[in-house]
């Protein structure tokens, strides 16, 4: 049966009316609850990022609650929500009662570059937003940035850390997050400098190395090589080395050997070689330091100076070799006599060895002013005689130490005539200084320390005088036993 349109515009009315009187309550009394509404969320974003959302559906039912998460892209950073839902707190819940559009924002994301200075030395490291020196940090957007390493003067640029790419003294940076880059520098040192001797007969020399300026240090790598190219050469390093250092090389064969020095390999000072060339003679020299020529130098029993030939005093003299081994030596200084004999003052023997391509020395001094007051024994006594105002004899003895020039005065307790005849008592004693002796003097001067009267003894040394008599006898002579 079909109702008449009047009649459902009627219906419809009353509905309507009391709908708005009495609420729809009623209509559920009447004829049943209606089917639940589903609801939509819409989310977009503005910038470089992604939203996901959890449970993941195209519409949702009433009071479905929903956790949405911000995912920034590299170099953005998630910044804030908008339209249905406001703040900034991610990952955030959001319930769904209604149909929701929602917009996460993203900015573009700052970073902060660190720079740090490593080693002893200093520089300064510079880029976008960089003067370190005193500016370090930086916040910076996404990108790359390039560092210069500039060292100080006196310093040198080591090494890079933390770069993406390193190229001799710059380093690039890709800023995706915060980064900390580290540039090491390091103390330039300077170059060694090295000596040798232009030549060797012996197969025996010095390489000296030698810091003369700048940085300098205790380590030191030494090459040694036949000619200056270096190629192979024999390496050796010193630890803990003094300036200079000193470093002896024994037994070299025959040839060129070449060196050169480095405090931080590869920077290597000037280079220097030695030629060696061994030698077929030895030589002995004879050094004449006396105050008198040596007149009697007898090499191996051999006379080496006759009449009238001489090594004059403060003169050296060379006799040749040509083989080694050991030499016996007597030599003499003094004068040749009118008859061309020789009058011998003082002696020297011994031996000495001589090696092929070295020099080997004999020195003949002067004597001690010990050994001369002792002639050359142990202890030697020198005996003075005076009176006094009653004529009595009386004696002082000298005593006299060969080594240690030492000397001893003692007196006689009463008088006496010499020899057993007295009895010494010692009264004082010190040390015997030479003051002088000329050459060709035939007086030498020496005193009994600081502050005492000088003393003069004479050719041939057996007598002396000294003024340390009482007041009846002052100046006494004192003779060698």
């Amino acid at each position: 049966m079909s109702v008449p349109a009047r009649r459902i515009a009627q219906l419809t009315a009353v509905v309507t009316i009391l709908a708005s009187v009495a609420g729809c309550s009623w209509i559920e009394d009447l004829f049943g609850p209606g089917k639940p509404k589903d609801f939509t969320l819409t989310l977009t974003t503005i910038g470089s990022g992604s939203v996901s959302r959890n449970p993941n559906r195209s519409s949702y039912a009433s009071g479905t609650q929903v956790q949405l998460t911000a995912t920034a892209q590299p170099g953005s950073a998630f910044s804030s929500w908008s339209g249905g839902l406001t703040g900034s707190q991610n990952p955030t819940t959001v319930t769904v009662n209604s149909n929701l559009s929602i917009t996460a924002s993203f900015v573009p994301a700052t970073m902060t570059l660190t720079v740090v200075k490593g080693g002893l030395a200093a520089g300064t490291v510079t880029g976008t937003g960089i003067n370190c020196g005193t500016d370090c940090t930086e916040n910076l957007g996404p990108g790359s940035v390039v560092l210069t390493a500039t060292p100080a003067s006196g310093a040198t640029f080591g090494s890079w850390t933390g770069c993406d790419d390193v190229a001799t003294n710059t380093c690039t940076v890709n800023m995706t997050t915060s980064r900390t880059v580290t540039a090491t520098f390091t103390f330039s040192l300077s170059a060694p400098n090295v000596s040798v001797p232009p030549t060797s007969t012996t197969g025996g020399y010095n390489v000296t190395v030698a810091c003369t300026s700048g940085l300098c240090s205790t380590s030191i790598t030494l090459q040694e090589a036949p000619t200056t190219a270096f190629t192979n050469p024999a390496q050796t390093f010193f630890a803990n080395s003094p300036n200079p250092l000193v470093i002896p090389f024994t037994g070299k064969a025959a040839g060129t050997y070449c060196y050169r020095a480095a405090f931080a390999v590869p920077n290597w000072g000037s280079s220097a070689c030695v030629t060696v060339n061994p030698s077929t003679t030895a030589v002995l020299r004879i050094s004449n330091t006396s105050s008198y020529d040596l007149i009697d130098v007898r090499l191996n029993g051999n006379q080496k100076v006759n009449y009238p030939y001489v090594i004059l005093a403060g003169s050296s003299a060379d006799f040749v070799f040509t083989t080694g081994g050991t030499v016996t030596f007597a030599l003499g200084n003094g004068f040749y006599n009118s008859d061309q004999s020789r009058d011998t003052w003082f002696t020297l023997s011994g031996t000495e060895t001589v090696a092929l391509g070295q020099t080997s020395t004999v020195t003949f001094s002067n004597p001690t002013i010990g050994e001369l007051l002792t002639s050359f024994s142990t202890t030697k006594n020198w005996d003075g005689q005076f009176f006094d105002a009653n004529v009595n004899s009386f004696f002082k003895r000298f005593r006299f130490t060969k080594a240690t020039n030492g000397w001893q005065l003692l007196n006689a307790t009463g008088p006496c005539f010499g020899g057993t005849t007295c009895t010494y008592a010692q009264v004082s004693s010190g040390t015997a200084r030479l003051i002088s002796w000329p050459q060709y003097s035939f007086i030498v001067t020496f005193d009994f320390g600081q502050g005492t009267t000088p003393a003069y003894i004479a050719f041939p040394f057996g007598s002396f005088v000294y003024q340390n008599g009482p007041a009846s006898w002052p100046n006494i002579e004192y003779v060698r036993q």
